[in-house]
């Protein structure tokens, strides 16, 4: 595969793995509201409920976060290592030319032009930066 096809599929691993961990953390905060309810009322229930930040917060520390000197690896670790491997092929390699010679023009995106032409695009630039 070509480094732009397979980091760009790590990236949406990663998005997925990260709205799983937003829908989890509120079926998670829904079961404990639930739990509350049985026993105290509305308001009560609520606030006595972890908050969905300090759930969230947990379990992006757990899945998503990359690991720390005591921690241990996660699949996530290998999946953020191989994506900034991929893009730091894709950002240091030179992309393939875009540009086609047909003689003394050239011919980029469906515009035909000469040197001749180019250089005076170029001047009428320079006058115009002045």
């Amino acid at each position: 595969m070509n480094v732009e096809d397979y980091t760009t599929k790590y990236s949406g691993v990663i998005k997925i793995a990260q709205m799983l961990v937003i829908y989890q953390s509120h079926i998670k905060q829904e079961a404990g509201y639930k739990i509350n309810r049985k026993f105290i009322d509305d308001v009560q229930a609520r606030s006595r409920t972890k908050t969905m930040f300090d759930i969230v917060q947990r379990r992006v520390q757990k899945f998503i976060t990359l690991v720390s000197k005591k921690g241990r690896p996660t699949p996530m670790d290998w999946i953020y290592e191989c994506r900034t491997y991929g893009m730091k092929i894709q950002y240091n390699t030179t992309a393939e030319g875009v540009m086609e010679w047909e003689g003394d023009r050239v011919l980029y995106q469906g515009i035909r032009f000469n040197m001749e032409q180019l250089r005076g695009i170029v001047q009428g630039l320079v006058e115009e930066a002045r």
